[in-house]
């Protein structure tokens, strides 16, 4: 990169708002396309084998309302989504992370 002064800072700056603008508009782009590799609904085989889970763990989850099936005739399907948030929530925290929350509780209680 070249080296900057004070005369060229304009000139700098200009150049990378228009890479932000850019990068926004490319960003935008792909938000907009659909995922059309990933599923959104599994079934309870495929839920068993995606999270290493017997039959019955997952029976237990959806008999005490854990996860709720989409019944399609005499099978349950699991909505992938809805999955990952119930896997996501079930994980420990690692001790920096609950450090990490400790810390921040503790700077919002000297705030008030």
């Amino acid at each position: 990169m070249a080296e900057l002064d004070f005369n060229s800072l304009p000139c700098a700056v200009s150049s990378l708002t228009e890479m932000v603008r850019e990068l926004n508009r490319k960003m935008d782009l792909l938000a907009d396309v659909p995922r059309e590799n990933k599923k959104t609904r599994v079934s309870l085989e495929e839920a068993c084998e995606m999270y290493d889970l017997k039959k019955p763990t997952f029976y237990s989850y959806v008999s005490n309302g854990l996860i709720s099936p989409i019944k399609i005739g005499r099978r349950n399907f699991f909505q992938v989504s809805d999955l990952e948030e119930f896997f996501l929530s079930k994980r420990k925290k690692t001790k920096a992370e609950i450090a990490a929350e400790v810390d921040q509780e503790l700077k919002n209680r000297k705030r008030l």
